[in-house]
């Protein structure tokens, strides 16, 4: 019995994770600067479109770390389909305290020498702990 309290308790605070985690969408590229926490996993959810070839790529930030692989899903309310519009959702985090200019781009990962179809810049700032 301990061990499955424990277990729900460690599922408790994963789920609070995942609520509270920082998501940034296209609309908030620009100006505006978000917080997040030093060590802590924000993520970035772009639009993209299946059958392609076309993937979003970090293509810079100094202080930054990508964690893990980028992660494909559907739109909200739709489903997926062949061919169709998808969500690519890059997870990151700050592995030093101040601010950051986080650059994505959207190209296809095997054409070289050619610029990218779309790039986005996120400014984050990360506070001392």
């Amino acid at each position: 019995m301990k061990g499955i309290c424990v277990g729900l308790l460690g599922l408790l605070a994963g789920a609070a994770d995942a609520q509270s985690m920082l998501t940034l969408h296209e609309n908030q590229a620009g100006a505006i600067c978000y917080r997040t926490p030093l060590g802590a996993t924000f993520q970035v959810s772009l639009p993209a479109q299946a059958g392609t070839g076309y993937s979003w790529r970090v293509a810079g930030g100094d202080g930054l770390e990508q964690v893990g692989e980028p992660v494909i899903g559907q739109p909200a309310g739709g489903g997926m389909m062949v061919g169709g519009p998808q969500i690519q959702t890059l997870r990151l985090r700050a592995t030093r305290a101040g601010r950051h200019t986080l650059a994505v781009a959207l190209a296809r990962g095997w054409e070289k020498n050619v610029a990218p179809v779309r790039t986005l810049a996120f400014c984050l700032t990360t506070p001392e702990r």
